[in-house]
């Protein structure tokens, strides 16, 4: 079999990068190594990772797209709507909509086919060999999966596990302090079969090893687990299975946790739980020192072992997953209120297909991670990063779980939580996707990218994901029609092709206060008393204009360049406060002079999800001219709050 590109992984952002190649022209072969397409997005996860605060504009390119066709379609709404529930849909619909893109591209995913083997030579992949189909050659080859086996077996360079702090000057790497906050482990839980008594071994999941030195390295990973979809609709209710092997030994842990102190009256002590579109279906994940979360060295073992030992794996994790429910009903420890609450909650009827409503997809938390020329760490997440080649925006909390239960004086605790905010909106360069130029020239690596664990812990939600993936398929796809390196890709075609910020020319006029757009001028009055600044996201080219909350009743101009007349669609850019609805005006004064008149609007910035986002302000006829004798005012007459504006753009509607 041979493709133009070959993609390895219909994950999320194994599929966006399929149909970004297919749109530039190029033949996909999508190949997928289990039976399951859409990932975690598809197969589990129904709790997108975008909450409610986190600017609208911080998911870009496909997500954005491939969202927006749900909120329209799939649930009649708005797409703002749907991103102030935090893009919180079902996984079946996510997985309606995967294929309705794939057929619209003609993309047909190839299941069940495990890599086997890769060819190289000088630096190139020549050909992937599959178990079920073959070797596949193709120009570009792009691996999507969570486990980076191709990426391995190209004999790329990886890590697994935490670095030490020292390695990139991060001072939130490596192995850290026991646990401190509301996950741990209660005083009192003895680690041993007999509590007290070592001579009796330790209990399922306790780690024998000492804990290393705060900020060394580590080769373990975080917790993996089953993200669960459960409803109480009794019409949709499946029973919650008894696993294959019960062992209540596995559980004892969180039945001494229970008798120490910990609270478990109700469903939400032990889990938790998320609201999706459909008000009885719920987004579960763990929560609390022991719950979904699968804390095990099988966990790193799975990284990188074969199939066949990944398959008896996953066969634990579930089994894990089913006994905690059974667990929970028979132990004498827990409430009965605690029994009764989960007992209100089954599997969905509606989910997973021939899955009896399980969830077909493990939550990889993290995997191998490459190390190319330029790796992605903690110190790159800011905005002041200065990176030009952006290709996605980071957003999300540095949010780890548990990588392991030692024993400290005698008690059980668990190490590994680590929680800090980078700020939304933090550049992700292209140059995560690429391996050493040194060791292979035509692979992407979306999943498993070029990151240090603590990027990575940020990096790895899955709008991020897609819209990286939606990346590395117009590179490969400049590849193939070029025939140079990925690492010596255009940057400048990627992103007007990309256009995550939607501002490229031929498809947009866009004017900003920064000069970076100059299509047109924009004017102050009086003259120079707008602040210029730039340490909010949600601004195009350099800065914004902020008026200081000062001396109100000050205006802004915009005078577009139009180079013909005819209807457009004015949008309006500007940052988002710190918080909702935090330093910004809800009655901003907008006037927008036209052929056909004026027209008088009033700009709420305060608006949830909007800030930072193109906020749309309607279709207005307009006259031709450099620029236009029309003119888009903005003013702070009566505003009781800071106006910022970054932009200003027209659409040809």
């Amino acid at each position: 079999m041979r493709a133009d590109i070959c993609v390895y992984g219909a994950t999320p952002s194994g599929i966006a990068a399929a149909i970004a190649a297919a749109r530039e022209g190029c033949s996909i072969l999508l190949i997928e190594p289990t039976n399951w397409i859409g990932g975690t997005v598809s197969g589990g996860i129904a709790r997108t990772d975008v909450d409610e605060g986190v600017s609208k504009a911080a998911v870009v390119g496909f997500p954005d797209e491939f969202y927006g066709a749900i909120a329209r379609d799939g649930y009649y709404q708005s797409q703002n709507n749907f991103w102030t529930h935090s893009y919180n849909g079902e996984p079946s619909v996510n997985l309606a909509f995967f294929k309705r893109f794939l057929a619209q591209h003609h993309i047909h995913p190839i299941v069940n086919a495990k890599l086997q083997s890769v060819e190289i030579n000088d630096r190139t992949i020549v050909a992937a060999t599959f178990d079920t189909i073959g070797p596949v050659q193709a120009g570009v080859f792009i691996d999507a999966s969570y486990e980076g086996d191709l990426l391995a077996q190209a004999g790329c360079s990886y890590f697994i596990g935490r670095e030490a702090n020292a390695v990139y000057g991060e001072s939130h790497n490596g192995v850290g302090d026991l646990n401190k906050t509301a996950s741990q482990f209660p005083d009192g839980v003895s680690p041993y079969v007999v509590a007290g008594d070592p001579a009796s071994g330790l209990l399922p999941f306790v780690s024998a090893s000492t804990l290393p030195s705060g900020g060394s390295q580590d080769r373990q990973v975080e917790a993996f687990c089953y993200r669960l979809v459960l409803t109480n609709d009794k019409s949709n209710k499946l029973p919650i299975q008894d696993p294959i092997d019960y062992d209540p030994l596995k559980y004892e842990l969180l039945g001494r946790a229970i008798a120490a102190g910990l609270k478990a009256n109700a469903m939400t002590d032990l889990f938790m739980l998320t609201n999706l579109q459909n008000p009885s279906k719920f987004d579960v994940n763990s929560q609390g020192p022991m719950s979904l979360d699968y804390v095990s060295p099988e966990c790193t073992e799975y990284v990188s072992a074969s199939w066949s030992r990944r398959e008896q794996i996953l066969q634990n994790i579930k089994n894990y997953t089913l006994g905690l429910f059974r667990w929970i009903q028979v132990d004498a420890r827990v409430a009965p209120s605690l029994k009764a609450s989960v007992a209100s909650y089954g599997l969905c009827a509606d989910e997973f297909g021939t899955q009896a409503g399980f969830s077909p997809q493990l939550y990889v938390r993290e995997s191998r991670r490459l190390i190319g020329d330029f790796v992605m760490n903690e110190n790159h997440m800011t905005l002041a990063n200065g990176f030009t080649d952006e290709v996605a925006l980071g957003y999300y909390t540095v949010d780890t779980h548990p990588v392991q239960n030692v024993i400290a004086n005698g008690q059980v605790k668990n190490e590994g939580p680590n929680t800090f905010n980078p700020p939304v909106g933090y550049k992700i360069p292209y140059r995560v996707l690429l391996p050493k130029m040194t060791e292979c020239t035509n692979l992407l690596v979306t999943f498993c990218m070029s990151a240090s664990h603590v990027a990575f812990s940020s990096m790895r939600v899955e709008p991020v994901l897609m819209a990286l993936g939606q990346a590395a398929g117009i590179a490969a796809s400049l590849v193939v029609s070029q025939g140079f390196a990925v690492q010596e890709v255009p940057l400048i075609k990627l992103k007007e092709k990309q256009d995550i910020y939607r501002t490229v020319t031929g498809r947009a006029i866009v004017l900003d206060v920064s000069g970076t757009y100059p299509n047109g001028a924009v004017s102050q009055t009086p003259p120079s008393t707008w602040e210029y600044r730039s340490s909010a996201f949600g601004y195009i080219g350099q800065g914004y204009l902020s008026d200081g909350n000062q001396g109100k009743g000050k205006t802004l101009t915009f005078a577009l360049n139009i180079p013909e007349p005819g209807s457009y669609r004015v949008c309006i850019k500007y940052p988002a406060g710190s918080s909702i609805d935090a330093q910004r005006s809800d009655n901003v004064p907008v006037t927008i002079s036209h052929t056909a008149g004026a027209s008088h609007l009033t700009l709420d910035q305060k608006s949830t999800g909007q800030g930072g986002d193109w906020d749309d302000l309607g279709v207005y006829p307009f006259d031709k001219g450099f620029p236009s004798p029309n003119r888009i005012v903005l003013s702070t007459t009566g505003t009781e709050s800071f106006v910022v504006v970054s932009a200003v753009k027209l659409v040809k509607a």
